[in-house]
């Protein structure tokens, strides 16, 4: 699994809706145990989180955030804040 840094992020990555589900399929598939595991450790909050983002992404999120952030001086930082927890490039320009 390629993970990608995060601009910015201290030390965060990004990492492809894709190859995080097919990690926890994997290691869950036909077993009871493991998949009860993965819930404990928190799996089901990161494919949520996941799933979430690619919905936000694809339904064009991002241009309403940078618009928010050029038009509106208050905006700004948090804008540029939820560009980066995006894990979107260039979220400080």
């Amino acid at each position: 699994m390629d993970l990608v840094p995060v601009a910015g992020g201290g030390g965060r990555y990004s990492v492809d809706l894709v190859e995080v589900m097919s990690t926890i399929m994997v290691l869950t598939l036909r077993s009871p145990h493991n998949a009860a595991c993965a819930v404990e450790a928190g799996a089901g909050d990161i494919v949520i989180r996941a799933m979430q983002r690619t919905i936000l992404l694809g339904n064009g999120i991002e241009k309403l955030i940078r618009k928010a952030k050029m038009n509106c001086k208050s905006c700004k930082n948090a804008a540029a804040d939820a560009l980066r927890d995006l894990g979107l490039d260039n979220f400080n320009l």
